[in-house]
Formats: C-alpha cells, sequence, structure tokens
C-alpha cells in the first residue's frame, strides 16, 4: 500500500496506467545468465502475457 499514494499520483497527473504484477526472484532462481526455474518462468510468462493484453487494450481506445 506504501507505493498507492505515487501510483495516484501517476495515473492522474500523467495518465499512466499502472499494472499491479511483478514476479519476484532471488538469486537461487537464476543460473550463469539466464532463469533456471520453472516457477518462476512461468510467471514471468503469465506476466507477459496480462502486459501484452493491456497495452492491446489501451492501443485500441488511440
Amino acid at each position: 500500500m506504501s507505493v498507492m499514494q505515487l501510483a495516484n499520483s501517476l495515473m492522474l497527473d500523467f495518465r499512466t496506467v499502472i499494472d499491479p504484477r511483478f514476479v519476484y526472484a532471488n538469486y537461487p532462481d537464476f543460473d550463469d545468465e539466464s532463469v533456471s526455474s520453472p516457477e518462476i518462468l512461468k510467471r514471468i510468462d503469465e506476466l507477459t502475457q496480462a502486459l501484452v493484453k493491456l497495452t492491446s487494450s489501451v492501443a485500441s481506445f488511440e
């Protein structure tokens, strides 16, 4: 909830669209140069799908 003041300001003052989804990952979720955790990969995929859907919806209003 601490970010709500900033989010509200961005949304109202600058017409920013906020996607409340995020992915937490820790050091063990990575190998040398990539994500090694199947769960994190799944969550990143879900996040990107939601973002594509959101941007497609916003683009249809322009």
